[in-house]
């Protein structure tokens, strides 16, 4: 997209010399719209934007997922409402398509990433009240440019390319001309090269935008889009014909085929036009389907400039043109798209020109939107305009921070134009140093502070909407606010007005703008204010009006908030002994009698440490559930912390302490100890394993006696299934020197004491003779 700015940058230096030229001041009042779109870029080309997928385990595919919730998280920062992301970058799709194989830019050509990334976007962009709009470059075909060998021609290049192409997806059934199988040399064959032409000056490959082949197939393609997923646009930028022709030979063949009655300009033109028109009947007849209530827009981001109308524009001259000069890059003259032809006949429901420029120069950015503006005034096509961060970035010569708001500025003047968007969402992040792109983000947020709803289309129908009602609590802070969103909403405006003043519809006591979402979402607003107001809810329509009841709300008669409940906490079941390295399920409840948004997260303590802190959504209701993965060494006096807070008051409750402990078989009991002449005979030892030192164990049940009158003897349960050795027993055994042998039984410690018995006898006897 931005080749766009490159070119008409250089040129415009040269015609006009920039010395002494005086920058165009903007207007200096911000005018807020309640119906804005405020977009964004989201590149995956070369992956401006978002890093490949780096595998397709579950980890990695949630890394994934994690880049682009931080892109809505950062867009929310902003108040954007829009998503324009790339879905099919080159003749690939980020999403699983019959028509385009997997992008390169996603896993790798042709490498299903193990899930469907457009289908699980589309849902978390509409949970945050955003429409998604997917972009398709229609004709790219190579994102990379090439050049053919010196021992190669254009069509051994070309040839070699879809040949590797057609590799990365062998044994895909994909609808792709691009992956049409063909000898080389044949019938086949030579309809395959001209269907894919080389740019001459951009040097990358292109579907041929003359063949009703390729304009089939782009509409099959958008098609599959609107039917399969929930998408809220159809977008295509700025590639069109290529810049600098394309491949002589093919297009002078299709030319003389086609063109009678054209010039080849006019021929080309055409070509575009009618991909245009047949896409503009695809989305059309599937908005009167009635597949779904509200319609897919179909929108175009071409280059700024059409072309120029200056009267000294020579061959580049067009009557009603721009007051640009013709040396000025245009998408009539360059990329033979008519852009204002499309305009006016209505075959797009918005345009898009990137208008890449600043205020410094003479018929520049105020002389294009103002162009722009004036074209769609009389038709039902919507204005917005692309502006550009980007050029802040590296080397760029912008510098002042406030042009992009004086263009949001000057914009918000013209009621013909209903929005802008950024390109492209890597320059919104904050940057490191000190950079003029964090000024001039910060001054876009400013005037973005309060939020738009996406505007309304001629024709669109409202679908009946239930009224909803403000709740609220009065709290230490202040108070706060709640309603429910109903089905079929566009969105909600709340108005606020202090406790005395009147009620009406002025635009400025506009407290707070809210896209719908899910359409089950309860919102809270949480005022950090003492005073008391009123409020209004209107609830807005898809047709843009206001529909249900617009009650007044007092906060003084808001009741006191509070606290939510917890109860019900158990862990594994209520045991007290948890296993090592196992799932355990955690259990409870929290209760929140204004039937607030609360906030709940689970915590587990070891004394000052914390091993767990995770933020929890409800399983059922009221009911809370969490599986945790206990710690593989053995702990004790472990302690479960569950808080829950509602936006003014937190409770907490806490477990009794709890231990985590091996799962171990109990102490050996039963067996039976026996020493004959140096030799140790265990019985009753099933699963039982013995030793001396109590670290290296044996299973054997007779065995040498160690050479002494007494050792110590460890004797524990073996290891088997999920259960450890146990603890061991500790015997002492004895070893006599004689034949009598020794025993101790059922694991006693006593010796048999038969033989020192009978020595006593022997030598009383021995007295009472003598």
């Amino acid at each position: 997209m931005k080749k766009v700015l490159v070119i008409s940058c250089l040129l415009m230096a040269l015609f006009l010399g920039l010395a002494g030229v005086q920058k165009v001041s903007a207007n200096t009042d911000y005018q807020p719209k309640l119906f804005e779109l405020r977009g964004v870029w989201v590149a995956t080309v070369s992956n401006i934007d978002i890093k490949k997928q780096f595998g397709t385990t579950e980890t990695q595919i949630n890394q994934y997922k994690q880049q682009y919730i931080d892109i809505l998280d950062t867009l929310e920062r902003y108040n954007i409402n829009t998503v324009f992301f790339q879905v099919r970058p080159a003749n690939d799709a980020f999403y699983r398509s019959e028509y385009n194989a997997w992008s390169m830019f996603l896993l790798g050509d042709g490498r299903d990433p193990g899930w469907d990334p457009l289908e699980w976007m589309i849902e978390e962009t509409h949970k945050r009240g955003m429409e998604f709009h997917a972009w398709l470059n229609p004709y790219r075909v190579s994102a990379s440019t090439m050049t053919p060998n010196p021992d190669q021609t254009v069509e051994e290049m070309k040839w070699s390319y879809i040949q590797y192409r057609q590799q990365q997806v062998e044994g895909q059934n994909i609808k792709n001309p691009l992956y049409r199988k063909v000898t080389e040399g044949s019938p086949e064959y030579k309809e395959l090269m001209e269907q894919f032409v080389y740019g001459l000056r951009e040097n990358k490959i292109f579907l041929n935008p003359a063949k009703q082949t390729t304009i089939d197939f782009i509409t099959d393609t958008v098609e599959e889009i609107m039917v399969k997923y929930e998408v809220d646009g159809i977008h295509f930028d700025d590639y069109f014909y290529p810049s600098g022709g394309i491949e002589t030979a093919i297009e002078n063949k299709d030319y003389a085929q086609y063109g009678a009655g054209m010039t080849l300009n006019e021929w080309r033109r055409s070509n575009v036009d009618r991909m245009v028109k047949a896409v503009h009947d695809a989305v059309k007849e599937f908005n009167n389907s009635g597949v779904r209530s509200r319609k897919v827009r179909f929108g175009i981001s071409p280059a700024a400039v059409w072309a120029s109308g200056r009267l000294n524009a020579g061959s580049r001259y067009m009557p009603g043109g721009m007051d640009v000069p013709g040396v000025n890059y245009s998408s009539y003259f360059d990329l033979h798209a008519d852009t204002r032809k499309w305009v006016l006949e209505e075959w797009i429901d918005y345009i898009l020109p990137q208008c890449y420029m600043d205020f410094s120069y003479e018929g520049d950015y105020r002389a294009v939107v103002n162009w722009w503006a004036n074209t769609v005034s009389q038709t039902n096509v919507k204005l917005y305009i692309g502006l550009a961060p980007y050029r802040y970035a590296g080397d760029s010569p912008w510098k002042d921070p406030e042009i992009i708001q004086d263009q949001l500025l000057y914009n918000s003047r013209n009621q013909n134009i209903s929005g802008a968007v950024l390109f492209s969402y890597k320059n919104l992040p904050h940057q490191p140093g000190n950079n003029p792109l964090n000024a001039a983000n910060y001054y876009v947020r400013q005037l973005w502070s309060r939020k738009a709803l996406t505007p309304i289309y001629a024709g669109d129908q409202a679908l009946p909407v239930a009224s909803t009602e403000i709740s609220g609590s009065r709290t230490s802070y202040g108070h706060q606010v709640f309603f429910d969103e109903k089905e079929n909403a566009l969105g909600y405006v709340l108005y606020r007005y202090g406790i005395d003043e009147t009620v009406t519809d002025s635009s400025d006591k506009i407290y707070k703008v809210f896209n719908q979402t899910t359409g089950s979402k309860r919102h809270r607003i949480d005022v950090e204010d003492t005073n008391d107001y009123k409020y209004v809810l209107k609830i807005v329509d898809k047709s843009g009006a206001f529909q249900g009841s617009q009650n007044v709300y007092l906060t003084t008669d808001f009741p006191q908030n509070q606290a939510p409940v917890i109860s019900n906490l158990v862990i594994f079941g209520g045991n007290n002994q948890l296993p090592l390295f196992t799932k355990v399920p955690i259990t409870f409840e929290v209760r929140d009698n204004e039937s607030e948004s609360v906030q709940v997260t689970l915590e587990i303590y070891e004394g000052t440490r914390r091993h767990l802190n995770v933020t929890l959504t409800p399983k059922n209701g009221n009911q809370y559930e969490y599986m945790w993965e206990t710690l593989p060494i053995e702990v004790s006096g472990l302690i479960a912390r569950v808080t829950a807070f509602d936006g003014s008051d937190q409770t907490v409750l806490e477990s009794a302490p709890f231990d985590i402990v091996i799962a171990r078989h109990e102490k050996p009991t039963g067996y039976k100890i026996k020493v004959e002449d140096n030799k140790v005979i265990i019985t009753n030892a099933t699963g039982l394993e013995f030793s001396f030192d109590g670290k290296n164990y044996f299973d054997e049940t007779e065995f040498d006696a160690p050479d002494t009158k007494e050792f110590d003897l460890y004797i524990r349960v073996k290891k088997s299934g999920d259960l450890e050795a146990s603890l061991p027993v500790i015997e002492k055994v004895k070893v006599s020197s004689g034949g009598s042998g020794s025993s101790c039984q059922f694991g006693s410690t006593a010796l048999t004491v038969f033989s020192t018995l009978s020595l006593a006898a022997i030598f009383l006897l021995l007295r009472k003779r003598g």
